[in-house]
């Protein structure tokens, strides 16, 4: 489901449903309007890396998906802002809530023997902008 060339993604782009992180949507969209979304923006064209496609294991982790849910960002957000609070300490709060459980969460599952670490998460020789290469990275097979 989130291979770049797989079905999932070319027939999601392709039938009109909206764009996807991890697939080039420029050689997939067909829809007139979707074309030009694609001219007025080229960050929908970059390919963002997806843990799930280097690491399937991931799929068996809860770490990432409670830790997300650990905070309710937009409420939080727009409480803070309208009442004039301090986001800037909100949002240290929010991120280190998330981080801590999303450490631990990790930390327990490995310790029951589910093979996944933070570093499934990392991909330091990515630039934020530019289209990710699966390739480049070791264990691929896209």
């Amino acid at each position: 489901m989130t291979r770049p060339q797989g079905f999932f993604g070319t027939e999601f782009v392709s039938c009109g449903f909206g764009f996807l992180q991890y697939v080039d949507n420029s050689q997939y969209v067909v829809d007139r309007v979707m074309r030009k979304i694609l001219e007025l923006t080229g960050s929908l064209v970059t390919i963002a890396p997806d843990p799930l496609i280097l690491k399937p294991e991931l799929a068996e982790s809860q770490a990432f998906t409670l830790a997300d849910r650990s905070v309710k960002v937009m409420k939080t957000v727009g409480e803070t802002l309208l009442s004039n609070g301090d986001f800037r300490a909100v949002a240290r709060q929010m991120a280190k809530t998330q981080n801590d459980l999303f450490l631990k969460t990790l930390e327990e599952e490995r310790e029951s023997g589910l093979n996944v670490s933070a570093a499934d998460y990392s991909f330091p020789d990515w630039q934020f902008g530019e289209a990710f290469d699966y390739q480049s990275y070791r264990g691929s097979d896209q």
